[in-house]
């Protein structure tokens, strides 16, 4: 078994170049790679890419958003190699040799549909979990992250767990699991994907499992974004694409669910509480998000929009 490497590209060349420095044939049958960039300079660039196995470049007309290119390339993958499960990682990643050898291990027993590794942050020598797991919870959206920001210690016994939220982050979707769920919505645009496959997924009685090899995978939180902490897109997506769903998995009253209410709250008022600039227009951003989730309203020009 091995496996086919996906990534979604937006304006991500140098990381791109470091998460597939690691990419071998012996675990590795392709790389299939998605750009959204809308950038001639950026698609030379991942086409010119020496890899020790076959790589694909898909050029999109538009940026499509995460989805809707996660899907294309996913698709290709599949096409062209129908048996080897799909790795789906995003550009700033980093991992062992160790890591996808891992994976294929637990995958060569088929207990498991959806897979992912450990994924931490931080600095070599205080290695924080960014995700070992969670839950999503089917009535009010909530996302909770099993001991995020706690320590990692490599000394431990390596983690393997059962989860009920699949971050999107780098997961691995066996070709039956991919098909049954029909790929992530891609009229969310960005944000909020992971969450509503792992609510079909769970509706699916799909089994997603995270495996904690000694060295994980680490990832450069908000590496391809730009400027300082979350970005107004972060804030307008997550807020729409959370509220939309639920609106249309439970009806109008999920919306006056009270802890529906307070998280909705919450999350306007994040940005005062851990933004170090542009609070104001975060808030708003959240909240006019809340508004078009509840009209359900889409991007008009995706192009406009950036990861």
């Amino acid at each position: 078994m091995k496996l086919s490497l996906v990534i979604v590209n937006f304006h991500s060349f140098e990381y791109i170049q470091r998460c597939l420095a690691s990419v071998d044939a012996s675990w590795c049958s392709q790389v299939v790679l998605v750009d959204n960039s809308s950038d001639p300079l950026e698609a030379d660039r991942l086409t010119s890419l020496v890899l020790p196995v076959t790589h694909k470049v898909i050029i999109e007309p538009d940026n499509l958003g995460f989805g809707a290119a996660a899907n294309d390339g996913i698709r290709l993958a599949l096409r062209d190699e129908p048996d080897h499960p799909v790795w789906l990682v995003n550009p700033d990643m980093t991992f062992p040799a160790e890591t996808p050898i891992a994976l294929i291990d637990r995958l060569s027993l088929g207990v498991d549909d959806i897979l992912s590794p450990v994924i931490v942050s931080g600095e070599h020598h205080a290695l924080q979990i960014w995700f070992a797991g969670g839950a999503v919870d089917q009535r009010t959206g909530d996302v909770v992250h099993d001991d995020y920001l706690s320590p990692y210690d490599r000394t431990e016994p390596p983690l393997t767990r059962s989860t009920s939220f699949m971050c999107g982050a780098a997961p691995v979707f066996t070709r039956d699991a991919w098909i049954q769920l029909g790929g992530f919505r891609d009229d969310l645009f960005l944000y909020w994907e992971d969450a509503e496959l792992s609510l079909r997924a769970q509706d699916a009685r799909l089994r997603m499992t995270v495996l904690g090899p000694a060295d994980p995978v680490w990832h450069a939180v908000g590496g391809t974004g730009q400027g300082s902490g979350q970005s107004e897109a972060f804030y307008y997506y997550s807020a729409r694409n959370r509220v939309m769903i639920m609106r249309q998995r439970n009806g109008w009253s999920a919306l006056a669910r009270p802890r529906l209410l307070i998280q909705l709250i919450k999350f306007v008022l994040r940005p005062v509480r851990r933004e170090r600039s542009q609070r104001v227009p975060k808030s708003l951003a959240a909240l006019r998000g809340y508004f078009d989730g509840v009209r359900s309203v889409l991007p008009r020009e995706p192009s406009s929009r950036r990861h």
